[in-house]
């Protein structure tokens, strides 16, 4: 049975992930201490007692959800089932690093950390503005980007997940006109999403600047199992993932791809809070078995899967005798 394993980014946290699990769980209760060491962060209170605008912030959310993610990845290994590929879809990338040994659980926080930082700086300087399109091809949608851009102000697509649907990022009027031509095509749906999902594009050059400074002080080790970037790459040594860490900041993010890789797999498991790619593989392989981990009962969807593998592989095998 070969296993796929998708971490997701900015988007799926909310107050009480991993709550249920947090409080019978030993190694979900360390994960969470080893956070809030290493940031000087209380992260039970900020995720479990705070308040949805202040998980939402970058400096917030962007370390809970590897938190969480890493934390519940080590409880499914911990039950013996090993992923043939990870994937992470956007900051989702640090924690499938962390999963293939590539880096530290506190260098991952150390990342995001300074990551959320430079990028809030830069969003306090830029009046910059993001939207989710649906409803509209990736080349159109890129056209209509281009003629939007001038040399003072630029839109670009910054992630698609699907054929048709896609967030767009940049100066707030260049997107704002975006909308209003992308609007006039027949069935096309928009809605502002927050910032904090990256823009993805050239515009955050800036913040490349003063991030990539930190990654130096990073070992990135060659990982252990095969680790595939947001755009379907894989990633096969420490020095090329440096280099990707940077690029995949600057660079658009392709979920279409990811949807294709894991049409190869058995079994999908999205780990970590939200539930947003697990539905968006379970819409487009109907039959692929695709469970999202974030809750107890979760687990046990998990474990009763695992246990009917089992009995039908011991049944194949008594049957061909």
């Amino acid at each position: 049975m070969k296993t796929a394993i998708l971490f997701p980014g900015y988007g799926g946290q909310f107050i009480g992930m991993a709550k249920d699990i947090y409080d019978d769980s030993r190694i979900m209760q360390e994960y969470f201490e080893e956070a809030s060491n290493c940031l000087n962060t209380n992260f039970v209170k900020l995720c479990f007692a705070s308040s949805d605008t202040d998980i939402a912030q970058m400096s917030a959310a962007y370390p809970s959800i590897f938190l969480v993610s890493c934390a519940l990845y080590t409880m499914i290994k911990d039950k013996g089932i090993e992923a043939a590929v990870v994937i992470g879809s956007n900051t989702g990338e640090y924690a499938a690093l962390y999963a293939a040994k590539s880096i530290t659980f506190p260098d991952g926080l150390y990342l995001l950390n300074k990551y959320a930082l430079y990028y809030q700086q830069f969003l306090e300087e830029h009046a910059m503005r993001m939207a989710s399109i649906q409803g509209i091809s990736y080349q159109s949608l890129a056209s209509l980007c281009k003629k939007a851009s001038t040399k003072k102000m630029a839109v670009y697509i910054s992630s698609s997940y699907t054929n048709d649907y896609h967030i767009i990022g940049g100066h707030a009027d260049a997107v704002q006109t975006v909308i209003e031509q992308s609007v006039q095509h027949k069935e096309v749906s928009t809605k502002k999403v927050s910032t904090a999902y990256g823009l993805h594009s050239v515009l955050m050059e800036p913040v490349v600047d003063q991030f990539k400074m930190f990654l130096e002080k990073v070992d990135f080790k060659d990982p252990s199992i095969t680790c595939m970037n947001a755009q379907g790459r894989i990633l096969s040594d420490g020095e090329q993932i440096k280099r990707h860490v940077i690029e995949t900041i600057v660079q658009p993010l392709s979920f279409t791809t990811i949807l294709e890789t894991v049409a190869a797999y058995d079994l999908i498991i999205q780990v970590g809070p939200g539930d947003f790619l697990g539905k968006l593989v379970k819409e487009k392989y109907p039959d692929k078995i695709v469970i999202i981990v974030q809750e107890k009962k979760d687990f046990d969807e998990l474990a009763s899967y695992i246990s009917q593998q089992t009995v039908d592989t011991e049944t194949t095998e008594h049957g061909d005798r």
